[in-house]
């Protein structure tokens, strides 16, 4: 196959996956090292969205704390702070990429809302 039949191939696998994904709204409304504020509001109209943000935040190891306000369309997520420049891309990287994703999730029945996992 040619590298022009390749890219071809890649460009129509990018558009039909772009035309799927859902475009959610969002605006970091504060952030300070360890917490970042999220207006999405989305939060406020769809509770299936807002729950599977949630577990899906709960899901990120760096994560330790996730509110969320559906009525302000508010998201606070706290989360172990290093301050390297890296480590802060790969933080916003994550989180954002979560928002972008989470209506795609699958919430497993037996999920209840509280963390998951012990976080430290």
């Amino acid at each position: 196959m040619t590298v022009t039949a390749v890219a071809d191939r890649l460009v129509i696998s990018v558009e039909a996956h772009s035309s799927q994904a859902e475009n959610i709204h969002y605006q970091v409304v504060h952030w300070i090292p360890g917490r970042f504020r999220i207006r999405i509001p989305r939060l406020h109209e769809d509770e299936e969205y807002t729950t599977k943000l949630k577990y899906v935040l709960d899901t990120i190891e760096f994560v330790t704390e996730v509110e969320i306000n559906a009525q302000a369309s508010s998201l606070v997520v706290s989360y172990k702070h290093q301050p390297t420049a890296t480590a802060i891309a790969i933080v916003q990287e994550k989180l954002f990429t979560a928002i972008q994703r989470a209506s795609e999730i699958e919430v497993p029945l037996e999920w209840t809302g509280e963390a998951e996992k012990k976080k430290s």
